[in-house]
């Protein structure tokens, strides 16, 4: 079975990054991407999703914590994973774009200018990252 995701947005707020029980970072972050099209009189709309995106990765998380701003845009690949948890007896779910240890890909596009390539980071490595 195959659970990929391939995004290519912009981040709508600056990320949130934390540190786990096991004294590890991880981060959060939204993730806007839109699509134009023509609706029934001809007019250009614009068409935005927003998507919750967390990385359990300690090293892509720093990365995050260090580079990734509101405006920036960012090329990511992870799975989709949905979760539930209880809200004062109600059960809610969420799902998200997770990049996991190991398996997620980051590349920063540009900052708020999105001006050229500045940096990436991916799991797959395990190499300190260059900066």
């Amino acid at each position: 079975m195959i659970n990929k995701v391939i995004i290519l947005g912009r981040v709508g707020s600056d990320p949130e990054v934390k540190v786990s029980a096991r004294e590890e970072k991880f981060a959060g972050m939204s993730v806007a991407t839109s699509e134009k099209y023509k609706n029934k009189q001809g007019e250009w709309q614009e068409k935005t999703q927003w998507h919750r995106v967390v990385c359990w990765d300690p090293n892509v998380a720093a990365t995050i914590e260090k580079f990734v701003r509101k405006g920036t845009t960012v090329y990511l690949e992870g799975q989709v994973e949905t979760r539930s948890y209880d809200q004062q007896g109600e059960t809610k779910y969420v799902t998200e774009i997770v990049l996991p240890k190991f398996k997620g890909v980051l590349k920063m596009i540009g900052g708020n200018s999105g001006q050229g390539t500045k940096t990436s980071a991916s799991s797959e490595t395990k190499e300190d990252i260059p900066f």
